[in-house]
């Protein structure tokens, strides 16, 4: 597990035990799969690819995470994406799924980029962290995922309707994956 610079231990999924190699290849395959898949004019579905999501009940979240990386990486199968750090355009975010009031806000406010539970499309999952042992810690636990430059204007304005912050640039979220990753970059 990792150990940021506040000395936090990091569960993370894909395993950065050794270095962080692994998160930036999930995120190249991750843009990889999405780039041709983006439509600005159907948000709610364009990154919902029915063979790539997960089953309705996972043992865990990371589970979860793990098997939507794992049906994009085999469908991406023989192309294996080099591991990048500019995003493409795009940007990094954080979903606390633990936190979330699933009041359809940012729903609405991103035309269905976002579920009503807050949660961003399954094609865009890139990694599942946990900071704490105690999984009913608040936002110990949170979804690491790649929004595409298209939609980086209705996420950000999701942000703004959702009253429990769940939805949270990764930059600008304060959690200590963000540390690790800002000291790559």
């Amino acid at each position: 597990m990792f150990r940021s610079r506040s000395q936090v231990s990091l569960r993370v999924d894909p395993d950065c035990s050794a270095s962080l190699e692994p998160f930036w290849r999930r995120v190249a395959e991750t843009i990889a799969w999405c780039v041709p898949r983006i439509d600005p004019a159907s948000p709610a579905h364009c990154l919902r690819t029915p063979t790539v999501r997960s089953r309705t009940l996972e043992r865990s979240y990371h589970d979860c995470v793990s098997r939507v990386a794992s049906a994009r990486q085999r469908q991406l199968w023989p192309t294996r994406p080099q591991p990048l750090k500019d995003l493409a355009g795009g940007r990094l975010m954080v979903y606390f799924p633990n936190d979330d009031l699933c009041d359809g806000a940012a729903e609405a406010e991103s035309h269905g980029f976002f579920d009503v539970y807050n949660a961003p499309p399954w094609d865009t999952w890139v990694a599942f962290v946990s900071e704490s042992e105690d999984p009913n810690a608040s936002y110990s636990e949170y979804l690491v995922d790649w929004v595409p430059q298209p939609f980086i204007g209705l996420a950000a304005s999701a942000m703004l309707v959702s009253p429990e912050e769940c939805i949270q640039w990764l930059d600008e979220s304060g959690v200590s994956f963000a540390q690790v990753v800002e000291q790559e970059i």
